[in-house]
Formats: structure tokens, C-alpha cells, sequence
């Protein structure tokens, strides 16, 4: 699909405020990022976390747990969204404590410092 076209049906579906709207956006700014996370620039990465941040925590824990899953793994993530993850519910937190490569040593630390025995359990896998 034409980059432009695929903007212009970003742009209609953030029109519509359903919740349906709100989750098919998320997962599809998800999808565009994670398709060529390299191809964007640290200020373009950080606002697409942003935007996946904001509907994301707008919508049930549930989706977070699937969004924590989907994007555990990816190297090119923002941090600011990959250390929210971290620090939410443990069913959240759990595919990016243990396997995010955006995480620091710091941020593993600071999680095992304020969260529960689960978070820490996780930290040190």
C-alpha cells in the first residue's frame, strides 16, 4: 500500500473515537513502526511511542499485555514506552522485563526496587 494512502485511512480511523477505532489505530501504528523501526528517526520513533502509548493506556489491560508481547522483543523502541510496559501490571511487565534489549540496568533495577516480588522475579530471568 501507497505510504500516503495508508496515512490517509491512519487519519480517518483516529477520527472515528469507538473503541474499536481506538484498538484498530493502535494496531496499526504498531504494525507501521515495527515494520522498519530503522527507518525513522529517533524524534519520528519517539512520537510513533507516544501515540501507542496514549492509545494503549486508554484501552484495557488486556491490550496491553498483547502490545507488551508484540513489541518484548524489537531493539528500536522507544524506551520511555518500553519502561511503562515494564512498570505495569506484571502481566504487562513480563515480556519486556525479560526480554527488551531497550531496557537499561538502571531501569531493571529501579523496577526491582518499586514493584513487587513478580516484577523482580521477571528482572532476574
Amino acid at each position: 500500500m501507497d505510504p500516503l494512502d495508508e496515512l490517509k485511512q491512519l487519519v480517518y480511523v483516529a477520527q472515528d473515537h469507538s473503541r474499536d477505532s481506538q484498538l484498530e489505530l493502535l494496531w496499526r501504528i504498531t504494525d507501521v513502526l515495527l515494520r522498519d523501526p530503522e527507518a525513522y528517526s529517533d524524534h519520528q520513533r519517539i512520537c510513533f511511542g507516544e501515540i501507542i502509548e496514549k492509545l494503549a493506556y486508554d484501552l484495557e489491560q488486556a491490550i496491553r499485555e498483547e502490545l507488551s508481547r508484540k513489541v518484548a522483543s524489537e531493539n528500536h523502541l522507544p524506551h520511555h514506552l518500553i519502561r511503562r510496559l515494564a512498570l505495569d501490571e506484571i502481566a504487562v511487565a513480563r515480556p519486556v522485563i525479560e526480554q527488551s534489549p531497550v531496557l537499561t540496568e538502571d531501569d531493571l533495577v529501579e523496577i526491582a526496587a518499586e514493584k513487587g516480588a513478580s516484577h523482580r522475579l521477571a528482572v532476574s530471568r
